[in-house]
């Protein structure tokens, strides 16, 4: 596995996620559970009204993180980094849950892996996207922006040499436990740490499927990282809307009639890939095995009270509105000392659609561990006892 330092891990039991103060702690959203008082009522509920179709157990999860790598977004990648150790440990050991008066199922076999939000710009010539055809194509990445990450590692379930994903088994641990192999939390937090150099149009759901579909096919890159009887867990990071287009005319620098490349995938989003054959198509990964999708998206949901998950989606595209400052970018609806993000309309519809299989939260709260641990506790609850 790619090699960040040498360490020594003792493992523990894992304590539950912290809950931030104030608007921190207030459960995440989305649109089965927004009434819930707090985090632990909220995922309590969950796990004990999950349905899993009486299907029997699984114990293998596999994890794909889709990361925004926009201008401005090295401090949300470096978030995401360090919360990936305590969501692995929160599956692996979960600790005693008082809402429910027992131990979730704890996750045995886990793959991770994380890929970029750029598919390109429809072969368009267009400043800041570098391969203008495809982009970064839905492959899960190797490396980080930076030296201190090495490009190749290997997992032991993988058909090829250069495993493009981190994984840990009973038979094949990566948890630290050998002084010699860093756990697969400090790879990923370095890999997550993937730049700010991509394509301006980010195509997070496309990319999901891509990278879940045609790149995971047999003798694709990813082959082998989504396992027929796993738990799938996708979440998305971004800071802007979701930009997967149906027509590549959306990115036509030539449109003029379609206003600045930063406000049109916000304005014409009838230009774009419709949210129900994503929900389809995610769904369509788990035949026979709905209960066992779950998806997350951290993105620009209002802290403010203007709009929350499971509220109208017709006030949410409302405050997509041209910056009378700045006219080559929408208003933002939120901040955070990281940063500033837009309305996620589309990435709300289709959490919308995804009923009980989807999560929303904001990207700008400054303590995503609530986020996770919830998003945790549906993975586990989809396991099945």
């Amino acid at each position: 596995m790619a090699r960040s330092a040498l360490v020594l891990l003792v493992l523990l039991p894992a304590l539950p996620f912290a809950a931030g103060c104030g608007d921190d702690s207030v459960a995440p959203g989305d649109v089965a559970d927004v009434s819930d008082g707090g985090s632990d009522r909220l995922e309590a509920r969950d796990a004990d009204d999950a349905d899993d179709g009486g299907l029997p157990p699984t114990r293998r999860v596999d994890l794909l993180f889709v990361v925004d790598t926009g201008p401005g977004l090295a401090e949300e990648q470096a978030a995401l980094a360090s919360q990936v150790e305590r969501l692995v440990l929160e599956l692996l050991l979960p600790s005693y849950d008082p809402w429910t008066g027992s131990v979730p199922p704890a996750v045995e076999d886990i793959h991770l892996g994380l890929v970029t939000a750029d598919l390109g710009s429809g072969g368009f010539a267009v400043p800041g996207c570098a391969e203008p055809d495809a982009g970064d194509a839905g492959v899960l990445q190797v490396a980080g922006d930076g030296p201190v990450c090495e490009t190749a590692y290997t997992a032991p379930d993988c058909p090829d040499a250069d495993c493009p994903w981190l994984s840990h088994s009973p038979e094949h641990p990566d948890t630290g436990t050998n002084p010699l192999d860093p756990p697969l939390w400090d790879d990923f937090a370095c890999i997550a740490r993937l730049g700010e150099d991509g394509c301006r149009f980010r195509q997070p759901l496309a990319a999901a499927v891509r990278a879940l579909t045609d790149a995971a096919a047999a003798g694709a890159p990813n082959e082998g990282f989504l396992r027929p009887d796993s738990v799938l867990g996708v979440l998305v990071l971004s800071t802007v809307d979701d930009c997967s287009a149906a027509d590549p005319a959306l990115f036509d620098p030539a449109r003029a009639d379609l206003g600045t490349p930063g406000t049109r995938c916000g304005l014409h989003p009838e230009l774009a890939e419709t949210t129900a054959s994503f929900a389809d198509a995610l769904l369509g990964l788990r035949p026979g095995l709905e209960s066992r999708l779950v998806f997350a998206a951290l993105a620009g949901v209002p802290t403010d009270g203007r709009w929350a998950p499971g509220g109208p989606l017709e006030e949410l595209a409302e405050l997509v509105q041209v910056d009378p400052a700045d006219g080559e970018r929408l208003l933002p609806v939120c901040s955070s000392s990281r940063g500033s993000a837009e309305a996620p309309v589309r990435l709300a519809e289709l959490v919308e659609r995804l009923e009980s299989h989807g999560l929303l939260d904001s990207i700008c709260r400054e303590d995503w561990s609530p986020v996770f641990h919830v998003w945790a506790r549906r993975i586990q609850a989809a396991l099945g006892r």
